[in-house]
């Protein structure tokens, strides 16, 4: 006699399922490294959730028109509406809940760009500064503040003040 776990390991479907979610657990993987793949898989869940969104927001109108028209024999005034409040409410806080969804996974993926963005800034960043420090600085000789040396050039003063004991012209 068999048990139910042998038949799980067995069962075809049962090992393509979990090959299936292999797959899609490599295939994340892979997303989650590359943020423009990232942003089109959230767009995507991004269009299905909207969609979703436009489809409850309308079934919310017709569910209200008639949950509220829904009369019995010997009620009172406003009766049916409120037997209809507790399934209009559930049905507003979904509608509620989805458009979140949706906020959430635009901002996810703009998150993801600046993560990735600023990961490319900080790289280049430091690869500059080891850059700065595998370059020796050039020395100010002493007497001379910010200009370069240059052996077989003569002192040619600049201004009269420059003149340092000669006459001017």
């Amino acid at each position: 006699m068999t048990s139910s776990n042998d038949e799980k390991e067995d069962d075809p479907f049962e090992r393509f399922k979990e090959n299936q979610r292999q797959t899609d657990e490599d295939a994340l993987k892979g997303i989650a490294e590359n943020p423009e793949a990232f942003a089109m898989l959230l767009s995507e869940y991004q269009a299905s959730a909207v969609h979703m969104l436009r489809n409850l927001e309308t079934l919310q109108v017709y569910v209200r028109v008639h949950c509220r028209n829904q009369r019995v024999e010997g009620d009172k005034w406003k009766q049916a509406l409120w037997r209809s409040v507790p399934t209009e409410m559930a049905l507003r806080r979904l509608v509620s809940a989805l458009k979140g969804v949706t906020r959430g996974l635009e901002n996810s993926a703009r998150k993801r760009y600046e993560h990735a963005e600023g990961i490319k800034s900080l790289k280049k960043e430091r690869a500059l500064a080891r850059a700065r420090m595998n370059q020796p600085q050039l020395k100010a000789v002493p007497g001379q503040q910010g200009s370069a040396v240059r052996g077989d050039e003569q002192h040619v003063p600049r201004s009269v003040y420059d003149l340092q004991g000669r006459d001017s012209a």
